[in-house]
């Protein structure tokens, strides 16, 4: 047996109480706030058990739903392509910020336009024209402003604009979205619709339209003027003679179009390959109705990105005049030039919603989601398909949405000079053609892109313009 040990050897109280005489410490105070933690960790403890649940009074709780402030997707503006002009709107593109920085003169990919993220305006409408971009807003800013445009402004086609510095000297370059104020009687007058040509630019607005820009061939729908200076001029012109219903406006390379809420279309500008309508090559300076095959027609759409020009009807038929050395008017005629508008009858296609005129190439898309193009040059097929008379579908393989197994139907097509695309009902952008500028907006070193490419882009785009040798887009942020 053990011997018997000392209580006061082994008592807790007794060895407080001895390392407290040691320490000099008053062990009645000591002790107090002892028992007081202990008292407040054994709460802490009692507090921290899971409380048990009544699983009935659980199930009868009410479910919430929180949402966001705003349920209203956002608009978002991608650019890419030629920065070397100031088209894309990015300033830090041809003028880096840093120092040492070189200037970024292409831009390979889709790059959303900070200026909208900075300002807070947003742009539901643009327009690409040859080294410029215009844009129309979603609602006038803090200063009224619903028209900005940026890029190439050697013949005053974004209006008059005046370098920041000291002097305010008339600039012919513009590298950040800049207002221009069209001169109407209302303050409250909107501004709808924006086109841009190879040099002059066109407005439509709920007082009329107004043009903008060079005028050498009659494409503003004024009177020309032998050696007009167009440079560093303030005057933006009211576009005379035209009807009050005035419902889309497009612009080809010196040519403008108007087209009526009756479906009537309007022209005006350079006529050497027939591209006015008029019957004959000249220029027309004052806006003209258009008549052959279309007259009678209600027209929905015109397309014309350079001297060939396509029309759709209400009924889904295509009409078509301007230039056809590319075999664009073959199925027609084999004449390089058709100077009014013909009815191109397409067998098998079925009723077409879309269609696009460009520079060699022309599309268009039927009621089914299908594409077609046909011409001369890069069209979507290969590098060895390169030419056709009649429209050829673009395997719709192409366009599949492979992640879901589904089909992914076309929208409608936008052929430029030199890059195509398509675009489908789920917001997916399809490029492809020439891409030495990054105009297609896939990062790759080769100069030319065959088929159609899908583009990575984290919205889904809702409108696209192909300028020369750039591309801007609208779209819709998915949240």
């Amino acid at each position: 047996m053990l011997p018997a040990r000392p209580p006061s050897a082994y008592n807790s109280v007794a060895l407080f109480h001895s390392a407290a005489e040691i320490l000099g410490i008053n062990f009645p105070a000591f002790s107090r706030a002892l028992t007081a933690h202990r008292g407040i960790e054994a709460h802490r403890c009692a507090s921290s058990a899971r409380p048990r649940v009544d699983t009935a009074q659980f199930d009868a709780m009410p479910e919430k739903q929180y949402h966001p402030s705003s349920s209203k997707r956002r608009l978002r503006t991608y650019v890419w392509g030629n920065a070397r002009t100031g088209a894309l709107g990015i300033a830090a593109f041809p003028r880096p910020e840093l120092a040492g920085k070189a200037p970024t003169f292409k831009k390979h990919t889709p790059t959303r336009l900070p200026f909208c993220e900075l300002t807070g305006v947003k742009f539901r409408q643009l327009s690409c024209g040859y080294g410029f971009t215009l844009f129309v807003t979603d609602g006038p800013d803090a200063q009224n402003h619903q028209l900005f445009g940026t890029g190439v402004n050697t013949d005053s086609q974004l209006g008059f604009q005046k370098s920041d510095l000291k002097g305010g000297k008339p600039v012919e370059y513009v590298i950040r979205p800049t207002p221009i104020d069209l001169p109407l009687r209302r303050r409250s007058a909107r501004v709808l619709k924006a086109a841009a040509g190879r040099a002059h630019s066109i407005f439509l607005t709920e007082e009329g339209c107004f043009s903008a820009g060079n005028n050498a061939y009659g494409q503003c729908g004024r009177d020309v003027i032998a050696g007009e200076n167009y440079f560093n001029r303030t005057t933006i012109h009211r576009i005379q003679d035209l009807p009050e219903d005035i419902t889309h406006i497009e612009c080809g390379q010196d040519t403008s179009y108007f087209l009526t809420s009756k479906g009537e279309v309007y022209a005006c500008g350079w006529g050497a390959d027939g591209q006015t309508g008029q019957g004959d090559y000249n220029i027309t300076a004052t806006p003209k109705l258009i008549r052959g095959d279309i007259a009678g027609e209600k027209i929905i759409q015109i397309s014309c990105a350079a001297d060939c020009v396509l029309a759709l009807s209400d009924k889904g038929q295509v009409f078509g005049w301007g230039n056809s050395e590319y075999k664009q008017l073959a199925v027609v005629s084999d004449l390089p030039q058709t100077s009014v508008p013909v009815h191109l009858s397409f067998a098998d296609i079925g009723k077409v919603v879309s269609v696009s005129a460009g520079g060699t190439v022309c599309g268009l898309v039927n009621d089914q989601g299908l594409a077609f193009t046909w011409g001369f040059g890069l069209l979507g097929r290969g590098p060895e398909n390169r030419e056709a008379v009649f429209p050829t579908i673009l395997p719709p393989t192409l366009f599949q949405a492979v992640e879901f197994n589904e089909s992914n139907p076309i929208k409608s097509i936008h052929c430029g000079l030199m890059h195509n695309a398509v675009l489908t009902y789920r917001g997916d952008l399809y490029m492809w053609g020439a891409n030495d500028l990054g105009q297609i907006g896939i990062s790759s070193n080769e100069g030319m892109q065959y088929f159609p490419v899908k583009l990575s882009i984290a919205a889904e785009v809702q409108q696209i313009c192909l300028g020369v040798d750039h591309t801007a887009v609208i779209a819709q942020a998915f949240v």
